[in-house]
């Protein structure tokens, strides 16, 4: 039984773990596209389309891309975690029946096994189809993750003010002269030497 168990487990491990590579790339004028991811940039996504080529989607038609092995790594990561309980559970129980101890081995394989490969497998998908798409994803509206470095203009010069006049000079102050000293006397102006003219002669 528990052979037999083990081999179907292992049967539905490897069909689960070959999961889809297609993304699912959500348009902003038509339906959702299902295509595997090939590489990018930063204007252009490029797919595989049915028909073998590859074709170009461009960014104003893309709203969201939905990458594929994100659903089965979430599902294998929760039977890892009950397989793992299970196992925990087998080796602190002592008193249980061999018949007992086997069927909960039974049990954690079954929940384990098939987790595990899940989550390898999903985890390898979701992250190689998130590389292809990384240029695209990254550089999606770079305006408002980065704004553009806008350079600011000085600000404009304050008008030239006329220059003040030149201050008058300060009144010189002479020391005053004391009272009890007399002001030095005046020269007198020295009158102009007078010339008498000489007497007319009487005439012939």
């Amino acid at each position: 039984m528990t052979t037999r168990a083990i081999a179907l487990v292992v049967a539905v491990s490897m069909s689960v773990a070959a999961c889809s590579t297609t993304s699912t790339i959500h348009r902003a004028h038509g339906p959702a596209y299902e295509a595997e991811i090939v590489d990018s940039d930063v204007n252009t996504l490029r797919v595989l389309g049915d028909d073998g080529r590859i074709h170009e989607v461009s960014r104003e038609e893309v709203t969201d891309i939905d990458h594929p092995g994100n659903v089965v790594l979430t599902v294998g990561a929760i039977l890892v975690a009950v397989g793992a309980l299970v196992a925990l559970s087998i080796s602190s129980d002592r008193n249980g029946s061999q018949q007992e101890r086997e069927d909960a081995t039974a049990i954690a394989l079954v929940y384990g096994l098939p987790g595990l490969m899940m989550t390898v497998a999903g985890g390898v998908t979701y992250i190689s189809s998130k590389s292809k798409a990384d240029a695209f994803e990254t550089g999606r509206f770079p305006s408002l993750s980065r704004p553009p470095q806008v350079r600011s203009l000085p600000p404009p010069a304050p008008p030239r003010l006329p220059a003040p006049p030149p201050a008058a000079p300060a009144p010189v102050q002479t020391a005053p002269t004391p009272a009890h000293i007399a002001p030095a006397p005046v020269p007198p102006a020295d009158e102009p030497e007078v010339i008498p003219a000489p007497p007319a002669e009487p005439p012939r």
